[in-house]
């Protein structure tokens, strides 16, 4: 009986080790998948921070040697981009708060961004997230995922600000 149980025992652990062991290279397969080159070259900066403005600067390059045509609404500095998310903590890593998350989605005009070409916005953080001058220090933490139809990947980056 102790002999069969523990028959039993092995043969389950083998199967999970098994089953843990294809799971792991399905995920490494995915993971390793070859990144497109950047189509879009995504940049953010501060750009103006004080008690009353808190901005970040985004660039947006077409770094092909083709057209791209890409929604307004999609751009990095667009409140109502699918295609930004945003997450913003204090020193001591509570979160600010805030949706971080830009609002409610919506389809605008089409833009077309030539090679070479570089496009330019700011994106007021004051409408994102509720900003506390008694604390003036965060870190803000963005990526920005490119639509579908653009074949690039993900930009993301990190900003340390302080209100003054």
């Amino acid at each position: 009986m102790i002999q069969t149980s523990t028959r039993q025992f092995k043969d389950r652990v083998k199967r999970r080790v098994l089953f843990m062991l294809l799971l792991m290279s399905l995920v490494v397969g995915i993971w390793m998948r070859p990144i497109p080159d950047p189509q879009l070259v995504v940049l953010g900066e501060l750009a103006r921070f004080d008690s009353n403005i808190c901005q970040i600067s985004f660039t947006v390059s077409n770094a092909t040697g083709k057209r791209i045509a890409i929604d307004q609404m999609d751009l990095p500095w667009s409140l109502k981009s699918r295609c930004m998310n945003l997450r913003a903590a204090y020193p001591d890593r509570r979160p600010l708060p805030g949706s971080g998350y830009i609002i409610d989605p919506l389809y605008g005009e089409m833009v077309s961004v030539r090679p070479g070409e570089t496009l330019s916005g700011i994106l007021d953080l004051k409408e994102v997230f509720k900003l506390n001058s008694a604390k003036p220090a965060f870190s803000i933490f963005w990526a920005y995922f490119p639509p579908e139809q653009v074949e690039s990947g993900p930009s993301s980056g990190v900003l340390n600000c302080r209100i003054k």
